[in-house]
């Protein structure tokens, strides 16, 4: 399993301006091989869109663009179980970005809990998956 967040520039459709995802194993998140990805929108990120998630223009200005790390993020994916606290939303939203992607299943558990769990597991500040540091993954 798969616990998912992704963020968007605030336009509808909306572009991603990042994807970040904590495997489940045995039960327990395994930040050790948690992916988290930011990129630079098409258009740009609506102020209102900065008020959610902090990310700005600025900050996604130097990030790749979605075709840049499209692979990547369905690589990691795969096929695996998708939970999110807004299940539909982040699987259409990954769906118009990853044609033809189908995770095995989706799950939306009780919001908060699953939001403070992750971002606690994933060493955020702010409780924002977007803020941790993660390597690109090759």
């Amino acid at each position: 399993m798969l616990v998912l967040d992704v963020e968007g520039n605030g336009t509808n459709p909306p572009d991603l301006v990042e994807v970040a995802t904590l495997p489940v194993r045995d039960g327990r998140p395994d930040k050790t091989t948690a992916g988290a990805w930011l990129t630079r929108p098409n258009r740009p990120v609506t102020p209102f869109a900065t008020r959610v998630h902090g990310l700005s223009n600025h900050d996604l200005a130097n990030k790749p663009g979605w075709d840049e790390i499209a692979d990547q993020v369905r690589t990691f994916m795969g096929t695996a179980w998708i939970c999110a606290h807004n299940a539909h939303t982040d699987y259409r939203v990954l769906r118009a970005h990853l044609p033809g992607w189908e995770p095995t299943g989706l799950e939306w558990p009780a919001g908060r809990a699953l939001r403070d769990g992750i971002h606690a597991a994933t060493d955020t500040s702010r409780g924002r998956l977007s803020r941790r540091e993660v390597q690109p993954r090759q």
